[in-house]
């Protein structure tokens, strides 16, 4: 997904298309990641607070800070290494009970 797909789904959801709502997007699309709001700006992530009900979606992960991701509609799982912090998406589909 590029930019200018996601600026189409905010028109889509009837939102204004904002400099702050396209910088927040340009950001997470670059770090294509699970992000604080540090990440990307904590000023520029708060300034319009609507983006997250649109396709942007909050993520914990059992730590202080929430973090952001784009909801592009892809069910998946996020690993998250005990040692560094590193937090990987994961298809967990595939696997099965046991």
């Amino acid at each position: 997904m590029n930019l200018e797909q996601l600026v189409s789904e905010l028109k889509q959801k009837k939102l204004k298309v904002t400099p702050a709502r396209k910088a927040i997007l340009a950001a997470m699309l670059k770090l294509d990641k699970p992000v604080s709001a540090e990440e990307i700006g904590e000023d520029l992530a708060y300034k319009d607070r609507s983006i997250d009900k649109a396709i942007v979606k909050k993520v914990q992960f059992h730590e202080p800070k929430t973090r952001y991701e784009l909801d592009l509609n892809n069910h998946h799982h996020h690993l998250v290494c005990v040692n560094c912090n590193k937090i990987q998406e994961t298809d967990l589909a595939n696997f099965e009970d046991q």
